[in-house]
């Protein structure tokens, strides 16, 4: 029946040249995984929830919990929302910690196996790493510089924290979060 209808239509006895379509933009699934990530880091710098980041996505908490978890995988059909999302709330949105504009506060870190750790400064900023873990960074009134990953709280100067991070796959991506976040890392030489 659908010949004899594009049959007609067409007028010319041959049948009609199906619909041309765009061909469909295929994601992959380490491509998905970065858009999450991404999302998850712009969500925290936003200071927004999970349920406030799904709200305005459009999906359920539960769904998002599970995305960044990376226990699933969004489906293809929500990437274009979570990009909406993350080109609308990324980088021009959240303001850059200002010298001036930064005010001191009193900060309590908890701290696995270990009494808290209590101090006056500025909060830079969390920062969603490759692994999937979160880092949390201050800078105290006194210019040293405190950094949280998931419970484990280290300080000291700049260069304890370059140090520190040396080792680490996410080196170049945690220097280039502290820069971002106020934080002045360099080399010193003689």
């Amino acid at each position: 029946m659908f010949k004899e209808l594009a049959t007609a239509l067409n007028g010319s006895g041959a049948p009609a040249p199906a619909p041309a379509r765009a061909p469909r933009k295929k994601r992959s699934v380490k491509e998905a995984a970065a858009v999450v990530r991404e999302m998850t880091r712009v969500r925290l710098n936003n200071r927004l929830t999970q349920v406030q980041t799904a709200e305005l996505i459009g999906i359920s908490a539960p769904s998002l919990s599970k995305w960044e978890a990376q226990k699933t995988l969004p489906r293809r059909k929500w990437l274009p929302k979570i990009i909406e999302f993350n080109e609308a709330y990324g980088p021009t949105v959240v303001r850059p910690v200002e010298k001036e504009a930064a005010t001191s506060e009193r900060h309590v870190v908890a701290r696995q196996d270990a009494v808290p750790l209590r101090f006056k400064g500025v909060k830079l900023g969390s920062y969603l790493l490759s692994d999937g873990d979160v880092l949390t960074l201050y800078r105290t009134d006194g210019g040293q510089v405190v950094w949280d990953t998931n419970g484990t709280v280290n300080y000291g100067m700049t260069e304890a924290f370059v140090d520190y991070w040396a080792g680490f796959s996410e080196y170049r991506e945690v220097l280039a979060f502290a820069a971002d976040s106020g934080l002045e890392v360099f080399e010193d030489i003689d």
